[in-house]
């Protein structure tokens, strides 16, 4: 998989959905130097993100994407 982007790293991503998809893109897209925001409605979730300071990954793409924010409030995503 390719790590480029032909976005301005400034710009800023939010992902709707923090199961396995959600965290995945999540972190990738933090790994590739972009500002995320990952919202999701299971306070477990979250926190367990949280408590981390992001998201690890392990597989075609690898490393640690630290998440800006993560909350169970869309209007703060």
């Amino acid at each position: 998989m390719q790590e480029t982007s032909n976005y301005p790293k400034n710009l800023r991503w939010t992902v709707i959905g923090g199961g396995n998809g959600g965290q995945s893109v999540s972190a990738h897209l933090a790994i590739m130097g972009f500002h995320v925001r990952l919202y999701d409605i299971s306070p477990d979730t979250v926190n367990a993100i949280n408590k981390q300071g992001g998201i690890e990954l392990e597989g075609v793409v690898q490393g640690f994407g630290k998440i800006d924010r993560v909350t169970t409030d869309l209007h703060e995503a």
